[in-house]
């Protein structure tokens, strides 16, 4: 009975701290393509434009709903699984294609803010993880090297030698902020663009590495960019 009482308790904190993570994780997955589709709208009224102009538009709104559509089924399911439970999710991954996939998805919120994604090397790569998980792990690793970044910046991704790696060379990290970047809602004041982040993104990807054990390391020079290093282990 002591044991079924302590299993109980757990599994109501389990879901109450899911219920509470849901609303913050929402608000920064959805942040994205809502700023995408209201600078295309934004756009689109300024001054009368041509039916190819108009359609374009269109084209690029409608891109970002289905993505917001994708995301929010995303979320609805993650928040309805416990750890234990994604794990049993966990199957051969190719990441090299979660990252084309993401890269792909990214290039018009990156060139909003005048940055270019820029690919070095990327190596048939297999991790054993949960597909959704290693998206946003992905997503969230380029997102933040935007918003860190000099505008007309380029940003280099790598997978090599079963290392992802995301290097910018912005702004950088102070030695003193590089201990608490992973932490929920921490962000860091020196954004050089208009993509402010909710300081939610970090925290995120955080949480994905420790439920798959992967490493990640930080190198950072305060004026001269920031590189994150996500090892994936045999």
């Amino acid at each position: 009975m002591i044991g079924t009482f302590n299993t109980l308790i757990n599994e109501l904190q389990s879901s109450y701290k899911k219920l509470k993570d849901f609303g913050q994780n929402a608000s920064h997955e959805l942040k994205t393509p809502l700023t995408i589709m209201r600078g295309e709208i934004e756009i689109g009224l300024r001054k009368e434009r041509s039916i190819v102009e108009y359609q374009d538009i269109l084209h690029s709104v409608f891109t970002e709903l289905n993505l917001l559509q994708e995301t929010i089924e995303k979320i609805l399911f993650l928040s309805s699984h416990s750890d234990a439970q994604l794990k049993k999710t966990f199957s051969d991954i190719y990441f090299d294609e979660v990252i084309a996939e993401v890269i792909s998805e990214k290039q018009l919120f990156a060139k909003q803010y005048n940055i270019q994604l820029q690919i070095k090397t990327i190596e048939p790569t297999t991790v054993v993880g949960n597909f959704i998980l290693l998206k946003i792990l992905c997503a969230n690793l380029i997102e933040n090297a935007i918003k860190y970044s000099y505008a007309e910046g380029i940003i280099e991704l790598s997978l090599i030698d079963r290392q992802f790696i995301v290097e910018d060379f912005g702004v950088g990290i102070d030695v003193e902020d590089q201990e608490a970047i992973f932490e929920r809602f921490y962000r860091v004041d020196k954004v050089r663009n208009h993509a402010k982040g909710s300081g939610l993104g970090l925290s995120i990807v955080k949480s994905i590495l420790d439920l798959h054990k992967f490493p990640i390391e930080v190198i950072s020079t305060k004026g001269k960019g920031t590189k994150m290093i996500v090892t994936f282990p045999l």
